[in-house]
């Protein structure tokens, strides 16, 4: 074992920092492709099985839904295909290190695609499957990690966890893949070197496992535990750096919500780390144990290379990295500044919305309402539309001025210049004296690319063509994925739905009387948090929607609400909103007592 440790840490150190620099380079351009796709194979998969959101309720209906069962398939294929790509290009770099050959990231891509290239013009697609179920094997950890950050399949794992039938069939797929696997153990190799077709390549591979199929188990375990204990240091000490940031830079108060906004991305970019290092690591260690086992009847005939000259002229080679580089990174600006359909509480933890803006710390429905919400670092920001007499759309929530002005008078009987002289601030306190009424644009061109919108259309009567107003504003400005509209009128939802059928929309209800969740232009209800039940959470989201909740600021309301499963809280104070719905999530206590040691 020691000599094995020896020999691998050779061959690897030959070409670390160019395996390093591949998996840089890879993931960096893969993750954007992968991240935008199954954004928006979700979306379509949502639409063709005719839901609005997937719930714990709905799962099964959405999975089995022919649509959904297709858009899946796509993007198996799809996962299929990258998969192999990285093995195959994890195969060339450790081949070149097996001879004792230097190979550049750039090299090592291309030789990838190429091996790739050819086994799919042999028409070896087992062993395209063959590499995809050890990817899961590999990634086993952090693919169950990764399921845990999606709500609805968190609650289907919590499930099975405590269904002997369920864990049954689990262990039964698990068995039937490990079968799959242990003859398959060198097929990369058999296949990609020696050039054997599927059927040949299984026979050679299990050939090569037989002969010392203890030490080869114990070898690969011993890696991926290695793995595994490099991912979790990686974790601990990105926490830590989060918390001395959080300690050094920002208030007091938003300390833990900070940590617990970052504790998400920081599990995903352990995860990322985690599988990189499992990849390597496998591939590093059989190609040490194949060539190994080879030594002595290995030919040289065995070597196949590719013609890469021509193809690795520079200009051409840089020319086409610069192609692909430039691609995926406007799929990751445009998943940031537009937003994913996958961002939404319904996909993810409970939402936590801001009402009217952070209205306990500024003014209501105010640009510094809405700025403080950011900094609070709420998910979303809840705001009321209405139109001034000559028809700009600014936010209020009374038809009234005088609560929030101090002048007597309607909204509506006003010109936007004239609403623009008045004190929307110091009726709140002397801090915000002179703040605006802001108009519905000025507030979108804030929140896009920083926080969600929940646009609330108040009533004002059939005549009014708000509904339209607000939907082509949110089309205008790419706001599709980063704004609801809801409202108290469902004729409104029916409009905005027929000038947009993209936008999600919400029902506002006090409480519950019939079904009309079931409404085709209602995604989602935002119903009165003490109107709502277990039985009314569950008919929801057996409906594929959501549920808000509003407006939620007690402790033992806020408890209720994430004990009963909504999707959304809006709530007056959005940092204890969090702080209270996460303190018991696992970690959380961790997180208090590291600030408290940073202090």
């Amino acid at each position: 074992m020691t000599r094995f440790y020896r020999y691998t840490f050779r061959m690897i150190k030959l070409n670390m920092g160019n395996v390093l620099a591949f998996e840089l380079l890879y993931r960096a351009l893969v993750f954007p492709l992968m991240l935008w796709s199954a954004d928006r194979a979700a979306a379509l998969a949502l639409r063709l099985s005719g839901y609005s959101y997937v719930t714990v309720g709905n799962l099964a209906g959405f999975l089995l839904h022919p649509g959904t069962i297709l858009v899946l398939l796509g993007m198996a294929v799809f996962a299929v295909l990258l998969t192999s790509l990285e093995a195959a290009c994890l195969l060339e770099v450790f081949q070149a290190s097996a001879y004792y050959r230097r190979e550049g990231a750039l090299r090592v891509l291309l030789g990838g695609f190429l091996r790739l290239a050819a086994e799919l013009r042999r028409k070896n697609i087992g062993l395209l499957l063959a590499v995809s179920v050890h990817g899961l094997f590999i990634n086993a950890f952090m693919i169950v990690q990764l399921v845990r950050q999606i709500k609805p399949l968190n609650f289907v794992l919590d499930g099975m966890a405590h269904e002997p039938r369920a864990q049954l069939a689990l262990a039964a797929v698990i068995f039937a893949l490990v079968l799959a696997a242990v003859p398959s153990t060198f097929i990369v190799f058999t296949c990609m070197v020696e050039q054997k077709n599927f059927f040949d390549g299984m026979e050679r591979s299990f050939e090569l496992y037989r002969k010392r199929p203890l030490r080869t188990l114990a070898m690969l375990v011993s890696v991926n535990l290695l793995a595994a204990l490099l991912t979790a240091a990686f974790y601990f000490l990105s926490v830590v750096i989060a918390a001395v940031f959080a300690v050094v830079f920002v208030d007091r108060g938003l300390e833990l919500v900070l940590l617990l906004k970052l504790k998400r991305n920081l599990v995903l970019a352990s995860i990322w780390v985690g599988s990189a290092l499992a990849m390597m690591g496998n591939y590093g260690a059989l190609t040490v144990i194949y060539h190994r086992r080879t030594a002595r009847e290995r030919q040289n005939a065995w070597e196949f290379d590719f013609p890469t000259g021509r193809l690795l002229n520079r200009k051409y080679l840089l020319g086409g990295l610069a192609v692909v580089t430039g691609l995926c990174m406007t799929l990751a600006w445009d998943a940031f500044r537009n937003g994913l359909s996958m961002d939404d509480g319904g996909w993810s933890e409970i939402a936590v919305t801001a009402h009217r803006g952070s209205s306990k710390d500024a003014p209501e429905n105010t640009m510094a309402a809405l700025e403080t919400a950011v900094e609070q670092m709420a998910d979303s920001v809840e705001v009321d539309v209405q139109e001034t007499r000559d028809g700009v759309l600014v936010l209020a929530h009374d038809s009234s001025l005088r609560r929030t002005t101090g002048r007597n008078g309607r909204l509506a009987d006003l010109d936007y210049a004239e609403l623009a002289q008045l004190d929307a601030g110091s009726w709140f306190s002397k801090e915000y004296a002179g703040e605006q009424v802001p108009t519905l644009q000025e507030a979108v061109e804030f929140c896009k690319g920083r926080i969600f919108m929940n646009i609330e259309l108040k009533s004002l009567g059939d005549g009014s063509d708000l509904p339209e107003r607000v939907a082509a504003l949110v089309e205008e400005n790419d706001m599709l994925e980063q704004c609801v509209i809801t409202s108290t009128s469902l004729r409104y939802l029916r409009r905005v739905k027929e000038a947009n059928p993209e936008i999600r929309t919400g029902y506002i209800v006090s409480a519950a009387y019939g079904d009309y969740y079931k409404e085709e232009y209602v995604d989602f209800i935002s119903m009165l948090s003490t109107s709502l039940s277990a039985r009314l959470v569950d008919a929801v989201h057996g409906e594929g929607k959501a549920v808000h909740a509003w407006t939620v600021n007690s402790k033992p309301e806020l408890r209720r609400m994430r004990q009963l499963g909504v999707d959304n809280v809006i709530t007056d104070y959005p940092v204890y909103a969090r702080e209270v719905l996460y303190e018991m999530d696992e970690g959380t206590e961790f997180l208090e007592k590291l600030l408290m040691m940073l202090r």
